[in-house]
């Protein structure tokens, strides 16, 4: 069973029901399906919410008229409830591909994380807000895949290294995310909550980052300690390294 709606805040259900509801608006038949997922869908979210995580499943290529309109409704939705979509959209006829998937209508845009994404909805880790499930239409993903997956997590993370002067939200990313991917790399797990792999990171990483990987919870739950920012900053390398000697 599928995360509930639910169980989500809510004013990303409200949101979520309007996207829907506007989407079908727009495309009419040419929805085949739209699923939620990500750090929203698990019960121990953080209180900053980054992006709210959709994937929407086209029948057929769209022509420049709908893409427009759908642009204008993702902003007005997230302007109107102060949430960022993180939104792709993918043709029907490719979902059964295990390779990484065009997006429907951005060029050049790839979904690296497409193995990854497929373990969530298989795990049932998504809400269902139109259409078919995940299992109907995806494959279930390789060790070789998802470990591609995880690779180019790392390369994100790797972008996202603060530099002075930084933010503590950008370098918790990096401890939270870094923690993440060890996890999966070490247990073969993908689907697991940030402050889940944090946790787990407190026990079996080293303890020279502990109070980092606390602080970085912290800046997840709007609580950031003075200080948390040099905390954070003093482990991002390390943890980056540490990744990226996981994949020798």
């Amino acid at each position: 069973m599928s995360v509930p709606l639910e169980s989500l805040p809510q004013v990303v259900q409200v949101t979520c029901v309007q996207l829907r509801e506007g989407l079908l608006e727009i495309l009419g038949e040419d929805l085949v399906a739209l699923w939620v997922y990500g750090a929203v869908t698990f019960e121990d979210r953080p209180r900053h919410l980054g992006d709210v995580d959709t994937h929407t499943v086209l029948r057929r290529p769209l022509n420049r008229n709908t893409v427009q309109a759908i642009d204008k409704l993702h902003a007005s939705t997230a302007h109107a409830a102060a949430i960022e979509w993180d939104s792709w959209y993918i043709l029907e006829r490719d979902m059964a591909s295990p390779l990484p998937l065009p997006h429907a209508f951005r060029e050049n845009l790839v979904d690296q994380a497409w193995a990854l994404h497929r373990a969530h909805w298989l795990a049932e880790q998504f809400v269902l807000l139109y259409g078919c499930v995940p299992s109907e239409i995806v494959r279930s993903p390789t060790w070789a895949e998802l470990k591609e997956g995880l690779r180019s997590e790392l390369n994100y993370i790797e972008q996202r290294v603060p530099v002075p002067p930084y933010a503590a939200p950008s370098a918790a990313f990096v401890v939270s995310n870094g923690c993440r991917i060890i996890y999966s790399l070490r247990t073969r797990e993908v689907v697991i909550s940030k402050r889940a792999a944090g946790n787990w990171a407190l026990t079996h990483l080293p303890a020279s980052w502990h109070e980092a990987i606390r602080a970085a919870d912290r800046a997840y739950n709007d609580c950031v300690m003075p200080g948390d920012d040099t905390i954070l900053q003093s482990v991002v390398d390390a943890i980056v390294t540490a990744v990226r000697d996981e994949f020798a």
